[in-house]
């Protein structure tokens, strides 16, 4: 969705730095209106012109992502604030003839109002310097100081709100008071620009924050403060209008100034109750949405939850069921080798044998499908564990398997909190299948440890065998699946999915890196209990 221009800080900005132009142009070729927009007023000095150009040069590259760009507008800052830093520093010295009347001098002495020359005025020198202080706190990355910008841009937005007033009113603050310092009136209207610019800016630090924040108090603060400022020198000016034109007393004044802020005043209220009910309905309708959401939700994780149990208990009856019929398999194909009075040739024996070795393996099917049922079904008793102890008890249990020749290096493993005999079952599938393996190599090395990452302790178990092709990777975690030949090594392609399971259930990750030929590294995260 496109942004309006009127909440685009740079928009302003760019305002500011055309006004200043215009101006110049005006005394380069003695166009007066350019100069002081309404005739018979003071004119912008050229110098100020000049630091209008810079502090918008400033705010723009400052805006920048490019580090460049934001060192070159601290360098035009810097040239602000030292300008209208010597200029105050002359008012003070009493300085006749500053550095605001370098620039066109001789147009200068010719441009005589209010029996003074043209200067730049104290008043838009400090002007110059608090908003340049704002723009510079604005650039810290400390949030605390960033917020101290604030303060200098009320102060900005007082003078500015002051002089753009004060020549709506026609005050005579602007001619007697001031007399010797008048701000022209296109130089007050800047700076008036670059308060609302800064205001935009900084919306994200001090009480700007609160103001352009999403929430009721934001919204309120949006809809009340424009209107604080435009209905008083609205009512203000229709009050002067009355005076000057002598339509009416100060009797009358006073009355129609009551009676219309009051008007004013219910109109306003009016419009934020009206925008503070749209607000809540909205809320109202996205909450009973959300509740709504919520019980679909509910009500399909419920569901989703009766059917995995089902299949699981179905799954746990079928395996359950399967042992019977292939226990009796096995056992008559048994008493059908051992009878002596029924000659079997070699062939039918092999065909017995192989007979023999798939019913074993479908009841090892079976068996590893309960325990993955089981492992799903079974709650998790965490308590402290020394993995240390967990480890060599895995290694002494599959010792027998271990070459003589073997190398196994094992780090100090910090404590971990999971259930004892889950996480035994884990060291025990990753240790069994690097030690597998590792069969067609001369020896076995191992390397079993830990690490920090982000705050997390990474556990990894790592060998230097066979390893297997990244490009498989999809397949590797997967129930039932295999990424070497049968032939190559034995397994049924369950332990991975058992470990994840149960690293899972931990509220883990596991994954693996691996090149064939070079080994595979397993790593594996636990979810933290304090």
């Amino acid at each position: 969705m496109k942004k309006s221009l009127l909440i685009l800080p740079h928009f302003y900005m760019y305002i500011v730095m055309g006004i200043a132009l215009a101006t110049l142009t005006g005394w380069h070729f003695n166009i007066d209106l350019l100069r002081r927009v309404i005739p018979g007023l003071v004119a912008m000095n050229p110098t100020t012109a000049v630091l209008f150009i810079f502090y918008g040069i400033a705010f723009i590259c400052i805006q920048s992502a490019s580090h460049f760009y934001q060192v070159t507008g601290i360098i035009f800052l810097g040239l602000v604030i030292c300008i209208s830093g010597i200029k105050i520093t002359q008012y003070i010295a009493d300085i006749p003839n500053g550095i605001d009347s370098i620039l066109y001098s001789d147009s200068l002495k010719e441009d005589i109002k209010y029996n003074t020359p043209n200067r730049m005025s104290i008043i838009t020198a400090s002007s110059f310097l608090v908003n340049s202080i704002s723009l510079y706190l604005y650039t810290k990355p400390i949030l605390q100081k960033r917020s101290l910008a604030n303060y200098p841009l009320a102060i900005g937005m007082f003078i500015s709100l002051l002089s753009v007033i004060g020549y709506i009113y026609r005050v005579d603050i602007n001619y007697s008071v001031l007399q010797r310092f008048p701000m022209a009136p296109n130089t007050a209207l800047n700076f008036l620009f670059i308060a609302i610019a800064l205001l935009l800016s900084q919306k994200d630090t001090g009480y700007m924050k609160e103001v352009f924040s999403p929430y009721t108090g934001g919204v309120l603060a949006r809809k009340l403060i424009p209107s604080m400022i435009i209905i008083p020198v609205g009512m203000g000016l229709l009050l002067l209008v009355g005076s000057w034109t002598r339509l009416y007393g100060s009797d009358f004044r006073i009355a129609l100034h009551t009676l219309g802020v009051i008007m004013l005043m219910i109109a306003v209220l009016l419009n934020v109750i009206r925008s503070l009910n749209h607000t809540d309905e909205a809320r109202v309708l996205a909450e009973s949405e959300l509740k709504k959401a919520k019980e679909l939700v509910e009500d399909h994780l419920r569901k989703q939850e009766e059917s995995a149990r089902e299949i699981a208990e179905f799954s746990y009856a079928i395996s359950h069921n399967l042992r019977t019929p292939l226990r009796a398999i096995n056992g008559y194909t048994a008493l059908l080798k051992e009878k002596e009075y029924i000659h079997i040739d070699q062939e039918s024996t092999h065909m017995l044998n192989i007979l023999q070795q798939n019913t074993w393996k479908m009841g090892q099917l079976l068996d590893d499908l309960l325990t993955f049922i089981k492992i799903s079904r079974t709650p998790i008793f965490y308590k402290q564990i020394d993995l240390n102890v967990l480890v060599k008890q895995v290694l002494s249990d599959l010792n027998k398997f271990i070459k003589d020749s073997s190398s196994i290096a094992i780090d100090t493993l910090p404590k971990a909190r999971g259930d004892y005999e889950l996480l035994r079952l884990v060291y025990q599938h990753l240790l069994s299948n690097a030690i597998k393996y590792s069969e067609p190599k001369d020896s076995l090395s191992l390397y079993i440890g830990a690490y920090n990452l982000h705050e997390t302790t990474v556990y990894f178990v790592k060998d230097q065998g066979c390893g297997f092709d990244m490009r498989h990777y999809d397949k590797l975690f997967g129930l039932f699946t295999r990424l070497h030949q049968e032939h190559e090594f034995q397994g049924l392609g369950i332990g991975l999915a058992v470990t994840q399971r149960i690293i899972h259930k931990h509220g883990g990750q596991i994954w693996a890196e691996s090149e064939p030929g070079k080994g595979a590294v397993f790593y594996f995260t636990l979810e933290s209990h304090q």
